[in-house]
């Protein structure tokens, strides 16, 4: 009997009492992370590069006359002091060619001074003396050249070094401008390494950096960058640096095989933890912390990253000094999104 009463209580009321009960809030719970501040720091970066020696002063010799190797008398390895005879061409053809022009100048000169004897009597004209004289302009020229070409069959050391490569032998006919030998100074060893474009926007001639040869069981040498060269290699997007040691030993070769140690100090970084940079189909992005009608929203932010090194990675372009950003909690976690900071010592869900 109770329970069909109740029954008919229920039945009774009226629609307007059914929607005036009170409806129950459903306001979701802001999302908890843990955040950081990007702040401008020192970065200490150590890289380790791979190279090579080569000598920063070396010469290729080559013949400026064609013809006839006459001599070449230093082997690959010879020592050689400037002003020494590296090359001697066959010059038997330029010295006659030297003597044909002596003697035109001779018989021009014997042909100006009789035409000018004439001249007086009316015999002979002032165009022909000044055409004899032309003649003797052209002769003298002539001689100086062929003297000049003469001086050129030979080649000498331009400085004390090393004969490196020797690729003609005496004997052989060789064309004007051929490379015959390499000349190197050993005493201006210089370690070259191929780097990143990166790496080379940092670096500045004078830093020191460390040169270890595997010859010397990894002695360390110091060195100095000594030049940054201007051109990138379109393929690699590397370009190279060369670095003067203090001193090498005396064992130590152009071409051989050189590691270096280098170590920068990049003031000013912006740095933000690896773990907090995400990435996506459009690239990399970080969720930074902004105020928003008196909450804290989450926005997607894209930014522009470089090295990573110890955990940190540096922000090149889309952070600034101060803002804060999601370090931890990102299960759930989108653009727009109400958050909760939780302690640091908290633990992030």
């Amino acid at each position: 009997m109770l329970a069909l009463a109740a029954l008919l209580t229920a039945c009774n009321r009226t629609p307007q009492e059914t929607t005036q009960a009170p409806a129950r809030s459903k306001t979701l719970p802001a999302h908890p992370v843990r955040a950081v501040t990007i702040e401008a720091q020192t970065l200490h970066l150590d890289y380790h590069l791979a190279g090579h020696l080569q000598a920063e002063r070396r010469a290729r010799i080559y013949n400026e006359e064609s013809g006839r190797i006459l001599r070449a008398p230093f082997d690959v390895g010879a020592q050689v002091k400037k002003g020494q005879l590296l090359l001697a061409m066959d010059d038997s053809r330029i010295r006659a060619d030297l003597s044909r022009a002596q003697s035109t100048l001779q018989q021009a000169q014997l042909d100006l001074k009789r035409l000018r004897q004439l001249l007086p009597k009316k015999i002979a004209t002032e165009e022909e003396v000044a055409q004899a004289q032309t003649e003797v302009s052209l002769a003298r020229a002539d001689i100086a050249y062929q003297r000049e070409r003469l001086s050129r069959s030979k080649v000498y050391a331009p400085f004390d070094g090393v004969i490196a490569e020797r690729r003609h032998e005496a004997g052989e006919v060789v064309p004007a401008q051929t490379h015959v030998l390499t000349l190197i100074d050993p005493r201006s060893l210089l370690a070259r390494f191929d780097v990143s474009e990166d790496l080379l926007a940092v670096i500045q001639p004078g830093q020191p950096l460390g040169l270890r040869l595997d010859s010397l069981a990894g002695e360390n040498i110091p060195a100095r960058v000594k030049r940054i060269l201007p051109l990138i290699d379109s393929r690699t997007l590397s370009g190279a640096i060369e670095a003067a040691p203090e001193a090498l030993p005396a064992t130590a070769r152009s071409g051989q095989f050189v590691r270096g140690e280098l170590r920068l100090d990049i003031e000013h970084v912006l740095l933000a933890p690896s773990r907090a940079i995400q990435l996506d189909a459009n690239g990399r992005y970080v969720f930074r912390l902004l105020q928003k009608q008196g909450k804290t929203v989450a926005v997607k932010t894209p930014v522009e990253t470089g090295r990573q090194s110890g955990g940190q990675t540096i922000v090149r372009a889309g952070l600034q000094a101060g803002d804060k950003i999601v370090s931890r909690g990102f299960l759930g976690l989108r653009d727009g999104k109400t958050v909760r900071l939780q302690p640091a010592q908290a633990a992030s869900p």
